[in-house]
């Protein structure tokens, strides 16, 4: 088993001299009923075996009510172009964003909309019986980075599934990968009801309202329907060994969701999550992400033809090939609106979404204010880089974030890649789960 570096525990006071920021409770989630999307409603990606897992996709309404300003001006200009340079548009979103942070517009804003919205979920079982049905294994739930769509895990879901095969004590009953609501095929689903803002607590409530609504209570290899279910849990009942694994914005909301609701995670992997401190502005990196995130090219005329660009471009040469066929596949979209080029595609998460998700700072602090008292008996563990550390705010500042709490905690860096490591190292990144998903016997939180 290869070794790889950590952070050791920091040695004398920690420098990060900030106590953090008021955590704003998490809105309550509504129940709506909704008999199903719009039609005609975008199509979702046939079962597929993967490694022994059969995969299916499913849909779920999003978390109600919402976060949203009234109006979205700037997604229109952006539309239709007449958004000026990726400069002007990046001060606009950023202006947006603090506008909608003021206590004026927050409290008008905060919980006001009732749109309804769908996250698109794929589920991994396995697609034979396991030998030893009354052993309960693990239910691994897992959140993307921005910009990717959720089946961008499956290059390092496929490593984890072959080497789990040598380890007998490891059994994971099923996964799901969870996509937030403006990214791959719920982006389709809900692109007239996407808006200036993105309030990442609204995606953290997404998870919950998922975990607590529409997982089902056990795991079995019975088909479930594309639309799951709502599900009531009795009082009392034994729920899942959930492992929550995150990725980049998925690890962060995914820790901020943990916070709210530690009774639903019997473990946190995460996977160079944007955590920081108060004291951490991101200042110009901001700016460098909106520009480059709008400055995205985001047609091509064949799939071929965008390979090529995702192989060649210093943004995507780096990525592992199997990642590359895996976002070639499953994160663009036909146009279907231009009869000279009829295999053109687009992103079908859109940079002006892109940009909108990287315009946040609030969650990123609550999730590092939270850490020291997050539930003891979840167990964390950090797969960070050991390439760069520039999201997380230096060498120094990253070392402080990953020991926040001491207990029941670990981490690793990875040499292999950078922030983007589950698009660079898959393989690595499988080979870390697995050893974090082998460290300990699950045990039920309740």
């Amino acid at each position: 088993m290869q070794t790889r570096p950590a952070f050791s525990v920091p040695n004398g006071p920690l420098k990060t001299l900030h106590e953090g920021v008021l955590l704003q409770p998490l809105l309550s989630i509504k129940e709506i009923l909704v008999s199903e999307p719009f039609t005609p409603c975008p199509d979702l990606p046939r079962a597929h075996i993967v490694a022994g897992y059969r995969r299916t996709s499913h849909i779920v309404p999003a978390a109600c009510p919402r976060s949203l300003p009234p109006q979205a001006p700037l997604r229109q200009q952006f539309k239709d172009g007449s958004s000026g340079d990726a400069k002007t548009m990046s001060k606009a979103l950023i202006d947006a964003k603090l506008a909608f942070e003021g206590e004026e517009m927050r409290n008008k804003c905060r919980g006001a909309s009732n749109a309804v919205m769908w996250n698109c979920v794929d589920r991994y079982v396995p697609a034979k019986p396991a030998v030893d049905q009354h052993k309960a294994g693990l239910t691994l739930f897992l959140t993307h980075a921005n910009g990717s769509p959720r089946q961008i895990w499956e290059p390092t879901l496929e490593h984890l599934l072959k080497k789990m095969q040598g380890h007998p004590s490891v059994a994971i009953d099923e996964i799901w990968s969870f996509e937030s609501v403006q990214h791959g095929d719920s982006a389709l689903f809900n692109e007239h009801n996407l808006s200036d803002v993105f309030d990442w607590q609204d995606q953290c409530r997404d998870i919950l309202n998922f975990l607590l609504n529409y997982l089902p209570q056990r795991s079995d290899t019975a088909s479930l329907p594309v639309q799951l279910e709502r599900v009531t849990t009795a009082p009392g009942a034994t729920r899942r060994c959930v492992t929550g694994i995150g990725h980049s914005y998925g690890g962060t909301t995914l820790a901020r969701a943990a916070l709210a609701e530690p009774d639903l995670f019997h473990r946190l992997i995460l996977v160079e999550p944007m955590i920081v401190p108060p004291s951490f502005t991101r200042g110009k990196g901001l700016d460098l992400l909106l520009k480059s995130a709008l400055s995205k090219v985001q047609r091509w005329p064949s799939r071929s033809h965008a390979k090529q660009a995702f192989l060649q471009h210093p943004a995507t040469k780096t990525w592992d090939p199997a990642v590359i066929d895996t976002f070639v596949e499953h994160g663009l979209v036909e146009c279907g609106d231009d009869s000279s080029s009829p295999q053109s595609v687009r992103l079908k998460t859109s940079p002006f979404d892109e940009a909108v998700v990287y315009c946040e700072w609030n969650v990123c602090y609550e999730a590092w204010t939270g850490l020291k008292d997050l539930d003891m008996r979840i167990a964390l563990h950090w797969i960070m880089s050991a390439r760069t550390n520039v999201t997380t705010g230096g060498e120094a500042m990253t070392q402080e974030t990953v020991w926040r709490r001491t207990c029941n905690t670990t981490n690793v860096r990875l040499p292999e890649a950078g922030h983007l490591a589950v698009h660079e190292a898959p393989e690595a990144v499988a080979s870390e789960i697995l050893n974090a998903l082998s460290s300990e016997e699950p045990k039920s939180m309740l």
